[in-house]
């Protein structure tokens, strides 16, 4: 069985460290170019499948599972 907290737990450090360099970003209002990138670059890394809207501000990722059925979208 899949346990969630277990999983977050294995990255726990990597999502310490995304939060951290996010804060240091001075970006403001709609114009988010530094940000983007950070996240961008980090889903590449993780090779996640993603697209971009808005001007590229907003960054939707997909993480497709081995069997059809419900979806879950997370927005942060």
């Amino acid at each position: 069985m899949f346990n969630i907290i277990q999983e977050v737990k294995k990255i726990e450090k990597d999502i310490i460290s995304w939060r951290r360099k996010l804060h240091q970003i001075p970006e403001v209002g709609l114009n988010l170019p530094k940000t983007s990138r950070l996240i961008m670059d980090e889903l590449d890394n993780m090779n996640i499948e993603y697209h971009t809207l808005v001007n590229g501000n907003a960054i939707v990722g997909l993480i497709k599972g081995k069997e059809e059925g419900k979806t879950i979208g997370l927005r942060g």
